[in-house]
């Protein structure tokens, strides 16, 4: 996301980015960086109707397989993003596709009281619990997560609940923000996660997001070409992401970006599959997605040896496919997964691995 990337280069990483002599690349469309002072996107809109702090946006039970299986859609998408995947796995699974509260047309939950750290964790942690109490009246489903948000809910599950759960497969996801420019600052030198919380609590929420438009926002917000290698696919996906009110938006990112839950992939004591995306290197390249690499692709392994994922889970490319592979590549994540959750020797194995101190 061009927006949010510029702002963590330019105030996260700004002393040791310096002092490593980068200059960060940003995104081209400087002209629209506008924000206006009436607007206060803290809040929700006027006569908005909340949900309940800690109930799902909805949830679609879907299948008749033998295996129990969570869906949860990332950050602005609702359940039906995996609606071709529901159909070609009917048989195998029987799904619980998850919605989160004001995603995919669903209310947001009310915003905490001013002055609540983004750190907090206010909404995100509803939604996990949540997620939690579908998970355990169920029969150890595997849970899937897509995208940012998905993501560290499912993670949470293989870390907390690891003995409720059959296993967590991640799909194009990310555990952390990191923007351009992270590869020239030392390991020990990264910004720790509580200067983080307090950059987001007290320049990046209030004096930035709290103003700015919409059309600045979505000028720099994922593009189409981040979810789907499909060209007509990807005008539809944009305006499925962008669906929600703009306060709903930036509260759950801000508090996405407060969090790392990279920081606790030692913790993780059940099976994880992560499926990464297979970007071209012309799109790499490109200076207008300078943070496709970092943030769905080197986050996974930038912390050193205790946040590298690949001693903690599988780690595995689906081929010719962006971020929502269920569309890009339906047969080949829908094989890379079965073969995942039916490898039951394979799987006791890495239950074994992960318990040992």
């Amino acid at each position: 996301m061009r927006l949010i990337l510029r702002r963590a280069v330019l105030l996260f990483f700004a002393i040791v980015l310096l002092a490593a002599d980068v200059v960060p690349v940003l995104g081209q469309n400087e002209s629209l960086m506008v924000q206006d002072s009436t607007l206060n996107n803290l809040i929700h809109p006027d006569n908005y109707k909340t949900a309940r702090l800690g109930e799902l946006g909805h949830v679609e039970k879907l299948g008749n397989g033998k295996r129990e299986m969570i869906l949860i859609a990332g950050r602005g998408f609702g359940w039906e993003i995996y609606r071709d995947f529901v159909e070609a796995n009917k048989d195998r699974y029987t799904m619980f596709a998850v919605t989160i509260a004001g995603y995919g047309g669903t209310p947001a939950p009310p915003m905490p009281p001013e002055g609540t750290s983004y750190g907090e964790q206010t909404w995100m942690k509803a939604a996990e619990q949540a997620i939690v109490d579908l998970a355990l009246g169920l029969n150890k489903p595997v849970v899937v997560g897509n995208f940012l948000e998905a993501t560290q809910y499912a993670l949470r599950l293989a870390i907390d609940h690891a003995e409720e759960i059959h296993s967590v497969v991640i799909i194009g996801g990310a555990p952390m923000v990191l923007p351009p420019g992270y590869e020239k600052v030392p390991t020990d030198e990264y910004m720790p996660l509580s200067q983080r919380i307090a950059a987001t609590d007290t320049y990046y929420a209030p004096q930035w997001f709290r103003t700015v438009t919409r059309e600045t926002w979505e000028s720099n917000d994922f593009s189409g070409l981040a979810y789907s290698n499909q060209p007509k696919q990807e005008k539809r996906l944009f305006e499925m992401a962008e669906s929600s009110t703009l306060p709903t938006l930036i509260r759950y990112y801000c508090e996405f970006s407060a969090s790392d839950i990279s920081l606790e992939f030692v913790n993780i004591k059940a099976p994880v599959l992560v499926l990464l995306p297979d970007f071209p290197q012309e799109i790499l390249n490109d200076p207008r997605y300078n943070y496709f690499k970092p943030l769905f692709l080197d986050s996974w392994d930038s912390r050193g040896p205790d946040g590298n994922i690949r001693r903690f889970a599988r780690v595995e490319t689906i081929r010719d496919s962006h971020l929502l592979m269920m569309i890009d590549q339906p047969a080949p994540l829908s094989e890379a997964i079965w073969q995942f959750v039916s490898d039951e020797e394979a799987l006791a194995k890495q239950r074994g691995h992960l318990a040992k101190p």
